[in-house]
């Protein structure tokens, strides 16, 4: 009996740090084409060709927030080092209201929209700027709790018969 092989793919490795430690820099992450062995359960890198085409994304920017330069205390010291330091966040994780209710009565559901957000200007950004590690749980509340309104069903020909007293 031998191994059946699955569909060959790229599997992606960890994002790196940001090469900055404040303002703009990159991530980067190790991508290698692998398939799992179904009668085995184990995966096995491939040659790159083998996984065609679809690689996915090997590089992303990152901004770790604003850089302010930090004044020496003393004018003899000397600056051998980097003269910025993080001091807050300029990106971060928002949420941002809820999508639509999935039902129009008893009891739906709405799921939490999340953002990346510039916290100075308050608005949405691309995601890539902000750290995935850091994203907030998905949230998800009950909408339209009331009941549905009873259903009328009205079956035609509709016999009528009026009764009178004599």
């Amino acid at each position: 009996m031998h191994d059946t092989m699955e569909l060959n793919s790229f599997i992606p490795g960890p994002w790196s740090p940001c090469s900055a430690t404040c303002g703009p820099g990159r991530q980067t992450r190790e991508v290698k084409c692998r398939v799992l062995l179904s009668f085995t359960k184990t995966e096995v890198d491939l040659p790159e060709e083998e996984c065609g085409e679809d690689r996915t994304q090997l590089e992303r920017p990152c901004n770790q927030g604003i850089c302010t330069r930090v004044p020496a205390i003393s004018s003899g010291l000397q600056d051998h080092g980097n003269p910025y330091i993080q001091t807050e966040e300029l990106f971060s994780w928002d949420y941002r209201g809820f999508t639509s209710c999935s039902e129009t009565c008893a009891a739906g559901k709405q799921t939490a929209v999340v953002r990346c957000v510039n916290k100075k200007q308050d608005e949405e950004v691309d995601d890539s700027l902000c750290e995935s590690s850091s994203k907030p749980p998905v949230m998800i509340r009950i909408c339209k709790p009331e009941p549905c309104p009873p259903s009328i069903v009205i079956t035609y020909p509709v016999e009528m018969s009026w009764e009178t007293e004599d």
